[in-house]
């Protein structure tokens, strides 16, 4: 129950305005941490974009790769460039 009490005090100090000299020292840290997460979830995403038209390359997360021509929907699919913080595509329609 002591880290529960501790967890409720520090709370409630930072809702009353009281900042301690560790909570700074952690702000950055977590601020660093949420952008490592959302450049994860990203490239997690453009991995599984690739999966889904096929071109997936299981050697690396961040892949330059050219897709298939699918003749089906006729759509062109000239190039698709994964990187780090977002995504490209260039979508040509055949008709």
């Amino acid at each position: 129950m002591p880290i529960l009490n501790l967890a409720y005090q520090k709370t409630k100090d930072i809702l009353n305005g009281v900042i301690d000299k560790n909570l700074l020292l952690l702000i950055p840290i977590l601020v660093l941490e949420l952008i490592l997460m959302v450049v994860k979830m990203e490239l997690e995403l453009n991995f599984l974009l690739a999966e889904l038209v096929g071109e997936a390359d299981h050697t690396s997360l961040i892949s330059n790769k050219y897709a298939r021509n699918n003749t089906n929907n006729n759509i062109n699919i000239k190039w698709i460039s994964y990187f780090t913080l977002g995504s490209i595509y260039q979508i040509n329609d055949n008709k």
